[in-house]
């Protein structure tokens, strides 16, 4: 079984209330990197094409600013025809820039066409507008796997240090010449972060993702792209996106350039409009400021993307508070019921009764269909579903974003003259908001679980919501198997995977979908789900046996309770998560 649903336990949240700001909305303009210059704050970016339906980048931006409010935009100042060994208009992707003796030295990811992976390229200048200039002719680190988003610093001692990485970290030490890498340093030059990042204490708790160069989904901490190295007296900040997709912005800390590093913590959540997030923070004129990108100005594609920043105030030993990047944002958030009237896609073709419904509460969405007693859940399987609304053009006019923060992006445009319907152009289907009292018998499960309104049968032991932690051939192997069942459980197929247990169903829940199906409550010791009578084991009085026909041979769930049966559904994952974290 997969995993159903995932909700982040509550965390305090820092922000300084800032309204988010912007560079320039003229271009697209994502993986901002600011860098001060005297008097002026500098933003590299990259540029995502205004028809981008992938990541189309065939050159660098640079912008300006002397008070955070007036920007001036220096237009495009390099591209990948300066770096001949790169493909050309295409895939000039994250870079920073730093200045030094005079001099300034541009840090690009291209792709390397003798390797058809990027690389890290370094261009030179006398000053940020250019003219630029490939400092080598080769790259400076020659394309691999995951070598991108670079970032540089130079530390109190002189010594300038170059990181980079995605699904992997490395970094390198520069020579002064700040074109050519120290080879006696680590292996010819080159240190692999890799076996740090697979430390929970260093880069943060560890998740099932996905590893673009293994092509499966694997255990792994939370550092996903995009360094971001600086220091603050005696410590080293080391930002990062982090999650996996959709990406959010985290940190960590180290007294040393080596580590070992200390895991900090979340800086922001999901970026609105954008399953990638790429920036980050540095002080100017006595103030800082996170950069980042969002997808809002383009309505959601995660190709097209702006750069954003706010100011925020760091803690006095220069820590990040959590910021908010949805406050004070173009995104708003009304929430609501709504039910499935179409799936054609074509605007106006309302085949209403349709028997499917999407429940958007505070934590969690549901898809839940009567015609087949089947449900499953969205794409994305955490947090909040949303929808969001411009203000109409006119009286005619029902144009909006929707905004699902279950992936934290705003979706395509929808168009419909019916009054509270909501169009998906890539999903090819259309839901309006619920009216009370309109739900079908499969949808009402979940619409009592969700709001607390199930009658709940004292006699009914089962009643509550179970944990699916594994299955035994025989219950006497169960005092041996269950010690390392219950070790394994964080990383096995069962994860997140549950048996809700209501007055008159049995509904399993996971990500792949669900069955809801009738029970029939007989005694202590056994109960009829559909037309199957299942014997009922109790092992202590949270833990229980059923058995279960598989392969047509019997074999044993085990059980263990999360919640009782007067719990909302949408309170289950956050309960379940705050005692395991009272746990360890």
């Amino acid at each position: 079984m997969k995993k159903i649903f995932f909700i982040a336990l509550l965390t305090l949240i820092a922000t300084t209330g800032q309204a988010q700001k912007r560079v320039n909305n003229h271009m697209y303009n994502p993986d901002p990197a600011p860098v001060v210059s005297g008097d002026r704050l500098y933003v590299f970016t990259g540029h995502d094409l205004d028809t981008a339906t992938y990541f189309r980048m065939p050159d660098w931006q640079l912008f300006s600013t002397t008070d955070m409010e007036h920007w001036t935009d220096h237009g495009v100042v390099m591209s990948t025809a300066n770096f001949k060994w790169a493909k050309q208009g295409d895939n000039a992707w994250a870079s920073q820039a730093i200045e030094r003796n005079g001099k300034w030295y541009w840090y690009v990811a291209a792709e390397d066409t003798t390797k058809h992976l990027h690389g890290i390229g370094v261009a030179v200048a006398d000053r940020p507008e250019g003219p630029w200039s490939d400092a080598l002719g080769k790259p400076l680190i020659p394309g691999d796997w995951g070598f991108i988003d670079p970032t540089v610093f130079i530390d109190d001692d002189g010594q300038a240090w170059l990181f980079w990485g995605n699904n992997g970290c490395w970094y390198a030490k520069l020579n002064e010449d700040m074109i050519s890498i120290d080879k006696s340093f680590a292996n010819n030059g080159i240190c692999d972060m890799r076996p740090m990042l697979d430390d929970e204490a260093q880069f943060g708790p560890k998740c099932m993702k996905m590893d673009y160069q293994l092509h499966k989904r694997v255990m792994k901490t939370g550092f996903e792209e995009a360094p971001w190295i600086y220091k603050i007296g005696d410590t080293y900040f080391l930002e990062y996106a982090a999650g996996g997709v959709p990406e959010h912005w985290a940190y960590s800390t180290a007294k040393s350039i080596h580590g070992p590093w200390h895991y900090e913590g979340r800086i922001t959540d999901e970026a609105p409009g954008s399953f990638t997030i790429h920036g980050g923070t540095i002080d100017f004129k006595g103030k800082s400021y996170l950069f980042y990108h969002d997808g809002i100005p383009s309505g959601g594609n995660g190709f097209r993307r702006t750069t954003a920043f706010r100011e925020f105030k760091r803690m006095q030993d220069g820590r990040i508070p959590k910021i908010d990047i949805l406050q004070n944002s173009e995104a708003e958030d009304p929430r609501g019921i709504y039910k499935m009237i179409t799936l054609t896609g074509k605007l106006g073709e309302v085949k209403a009764p349709y028997e499917q419904y999407k429940i958007c509460t505070d934590s969690m969405t549901l898809m839940v269909s009567a015609q087949n007693a089947f449900f499953s859940i969205t794409d994305n399987d955490h947090d909040v579903f949303h929808y969001t609304g411009e203000q109409p053009k006119s009286a005619d006019d029902k144009s909006t974003l929707i905004y699902d923060s279950n992936a934290k992006h705003f979706t395509q445009k929808w168009w419909s003259r019916y009054q509270n319907h909501i169009h998906f152009p890539y999903n090819g289907w259309c839901i309006e908001k619920y009216e009370s009292g309109q739900y079908s018998e499969a949808g009402k499960v979940f619409f009592d679980a969700l709001t607390g309104a199930a009658q709940v049968d004292a006699a009914n032991t089962l009643t509550g919501t179970w944990r699916i932690i594994g299955f035994v051939d025989e219950l006497r192997d169960l005092k041996k198997g269950l010690p390392r069942m219950l070790e394994q459980y964080p990383k096995s197929k069962y994860f997140n995977s549950f048996i809700v247990f209501s007055p008159n169903s049995w509904t399993l829940l996971n990500s792949g979908g669900g069955a809801v199906e009738k029970v029939e409550y007989l005694n202590k010791k056994s109960c009829k789900v559909g037309n199957t009578t299942h014997q009922v084991k109790w092992l202590t009085k949270d833990r229980i046996a059923i058995d279960d026909v598989v392969d047509y041979r019997i074999d044993w769930m085990i059980l263990e309770r999360v919640t009782d049966g007067i719990t909302p559904l949408s309170r289950i994952a956050s309960q379940y998560l705050s005692r395991r974290s009272q746990q360890k």
